[in-house]
């Protein structure tokens, strides 16, 4: 679930996951109520078609998106019209950073903060 920034108001209705992994697929549905998500449906089958965080057979995984996601919706009562997907990356990397940034002995606010990592993208 997402607030925009700046809202006090908690979004009302039906929200999906689908959760995409190499050793299960995960699908669940929510209402959310007054900002309160409460699960209403599962939906979790055994991975094909993704090795090591990489779909590797496309067919195989919408296959089974499709398994995941119907047998959610079946025991929600409800019919999704879209997602949130998370699936991690099979290369990922980090590099570490370095950069000074003088602060003129003042305490650090969001705008300092904002300048070292910006300084720091530039560095890459």
């Amino acid at each position: 679930m997402s607030m925009r920034k700046g809202s006090t108001k908690a979004r009302n209705g039906i929200v999906a996951t689908l959760d995409l992994g190499t050793t299960k697929t995960t699908c669940l549905i929510a209402r959310v109520d007054g900002g309160v998500p409460r699960v209403t449906g599962i939906g979790m089958i055994g991975s094909k078609g993704i090795k090591a965080g990489t779909i590797a057979d496309i067919d195989a995984a919408e296959k089974n998106i499709l398994s995941a996601v119907q047998a959610a919706e079946q025991m929600a009562g409800e019919t999704i019209q879209g997602v949130i997907v998370s699936m991690t990356g099979g290369n990922l990397s980090s590099r570490v950073a370095q950069h000074e940034l003088s602060i003129d002995s003042h305490e650090i606010s969001d705008a300092d903060v904002r300048r070292v990592l910006e300084a720091g993208r530039q560095n890459m």
